[in-house]
């Protein structure tokens, strides 16, 4: 007595969501020993609380302790009240924030430190030490609708808005997601939403554009599902473009680059004064579509498809007709 003190304290920025939830696991690391993972409420505690400190960038932002007071003080019911403290082994925090409508977009990200207060004197007085920060960088990304000259297409009582999906590319895998219109926060879904789905469908508003926040580094495949009223669904465009970032080492911020990946549909171009935003074009009718390259390919077989199939009903009426 007094007791020994040993708690991690994490303190998010604004931009990261943060509850006693967050914390996942906490395990105690050694070689040559087995991992032991310890039990939330009997070996350790998790507190939140909003924080006052003087720092601009942690301002509203959450402080979590994480102590584990009674694995350290063999408290009754402990893990180590059995089995003993394990000594010199690593503690692992499983930590999950979730990015939210308050993070910094790029700049310097939305910073997340750690600190350990312990006690190292035979009094168990206790005293503090930094750790690492981390900062979570997202980026935003927007598409604008247009016509094949270029003007957008707005969103009308009479003109209803394109639809859109986006799928995160990780070694050719896709992964659709979508986007909680309250939280701000990305979720993944198990397939490809279809045109009107309920979530994970985009569609452009009255100036025809959609923005979207929150996204990380990353490269990504956009589908157009479905074209604004009036404007053929035959040959929709899709495209991958990858966000691409470097950090400067000293001031922290974020130098953001959007790269299209190589595609010969010229109806995708990503703004000259905003290169954070995809120009994406719609034909009213087949004439307007480009005939070259992978998009001519496509409206080719279409058209084939369907006067194969228009052949096999003259066939079969002509049949019927002998």
């Amino acid at each position: 007595k007094p007791p020994r003190v040993f708690k991690l304290i994490d303190t998010a920025s604004k931009g990261l969501t943060v509850t006693a939830d967050s914390v996942k696991s906490v395990t105690l690391k050694k070689k040559g020993q087995e991992d032991v993972v310890l039990d939330k409420g009997t070996d350790y505690t998790v507190a939140t609380a909003g924080y006052n400190g003087t720092d601009s960038e942690y301002a509203g932002g959450t402080v979590t302790t994480i102590d584990l007071a009674n694995y350290v003080n063999k408290a009754a019911g402990s893990t180590s009240s059995t089995d003993g403290i394990l000594e010199g082994a690593t503690v692992t925090v499983e930590f999950e924030a979730t990015v939210n409508k308050d993070a910094v977009i790029a700049f310097v990200g939305n910073p997340n430190s750690v600190e350990l207060e312990y006690s190292r004197t035979p009094n168990n007085v206790s005293t503090k030490i930094p750790g690492p920060e981390v900062r979570v960088y997202t980026y935003e990304f927007g598409i604008l609708k247009t016509d094949m000259a270029g003007k957008p297409i707005e969103s009308t009582s009479e003109l209803k808005g394109a639809q859109f999906v986006i799928a995160r590319v990780n070694d050719k895998t896709e992964t659709f997601m979508a986007k909680d219109a309250t939280s701000d926060a990305w979720s993944d879904l198990k397939e490809k939403p279809t045109v009107d789905a309920e979530t994970g469908v985009f569609t452009t508003g009255a100036d025809g554009k959609i923005a979207m926040s929150g996204l990380p580094a990353g490269t990504y495949h956009v589908y157009e599902i479905k074209a604004p009223t009036g404007y053929t669904n035959i040959g929709l465009p899709d495209f991958t473009f990858t966000i691409g970032s470097t950090i400067d080492a000293v001031t922290k911020a974020a130098t953001v680059t959007y790269t299209k990946a190589t595609n010969t549909d010229g109806r995708i171009a990503f703004d000259a004064s905003n290169s954070s935003q995809a120009n994406v074009k719609n034909a009213k009718n087949l004439t307007e579509l480009p005939m070259t390259g992978d998009l001519g390919i496509k409206v080719f077989i279409t058209v084939g498809v369907l006067l194969m199939a228009a052949g096999a009903a003259f066939a079969l009426s002509a049949r019927m007709r002998a």
